[in-house]
């Protein structure tokens, strides 16, 4: 409610001053309040819900932990795997004598090894026309059976041999050939080679001795005795199982 009052000012004027009735004023207001309180009220209601649910949402991701990242799967480029020459192998081979001819053969035999060492047996055999030191002889067959011990390194089997060596001794004589048989000994050293896992190819060096064979002469002929030994360079390839 509005009321006006009036002063007087010199010169003979008159201000009318209006008076706000403050109590009026709040009652229009609480009035115009009553009749817009309800679409407020339902505006802080949707306010309140939003904030609980983004409130638990908030709780809720941080109870979960999250997922450790997987890493990609690095790609290794395939190895050479290691060789392991224990087992029984067999195999073929030729030789050629520093005297002249040559053999042709084959070998069996069976490895062990640990680690790195190489313990093996091999027998070998071949035919041919071998000639051995001595002038006016030669050998229709030889072999021998060895042990060798070896290093694995890689796929390369570096190896020493030794053992017993035998085969024939032909020596052409006035009355006929003689011919007989020795035994002797055996020594050398080689290399393998591990081609996949069977095959194998070898080549080594061996030296042979089968001592001293004697030939009994005809009526005016005298005995005949000649050192049987022999220089050979031996290739060969193996199946391992």
């Amino acid at each position: 409610m509005i009321e006006a009052k009036g002063c007087r000012l010199s010169g003979g004027f008159i201000v009318v001053v209006p008076q706000i009735d403050h109590r009026a004023r709040l009652g229009f207001a609480s009035n115009e309040f009553s009749q817009s309180g309800e679409p407020v009220k339902r505006t802080l209601s949707l306010l309140v819900a939003f904030a609980g649910l983004v409130a638990t949402g908030s709780a809720f991701a941080a109870d979960v932990a999250p997922s450790p990242t997987q890493a990609s799967p690095v790609y290794t480029a395939p190895g050479v795997p290691p060789v392991d020459w224990s087992g029984f192998y067999v195999g073929a081979n030729g030789a050629i004598g520093f005297n002249g001819g040559g053999l042709g053969g084959g070998q069996v035999g069976y490895n062990w090894q640990a680690g790195n060492t190489v313990l093996g047996i091999e027998s070998d055999i071949g035919w041919g026309n071998l000639k051995p030191s001595a002038s006016g002889v030669q050998q229709d067959w030889l072999g021998s059976t060895r042990a060798r011990l070896g290093l694995a390194v890689g796929r390369f089997l570096p190896f020493v041999t030794g053992g017993i060596a035998y085969g024939d001794v032909n020596a052409m004589q006035p009355a006929g050939t003689g011919s007989t048989k020795r035994t002797g000994w055996t020594a050398g050293a080689g290399v393998e080679y591990s081609l996949s896992r069977n095959w194998s190819a070898k080549v080594e060096y061996q030296r042979l001795d089968l001592g001293t064979a004697t030939f009994m002469g005809g009526a005016n002929t005298p005995p005949q005795s000649v050192p049987i030994t022999n220089d050979l360079v031996r290739a060969g390839l193996n199946y391992h199982w």
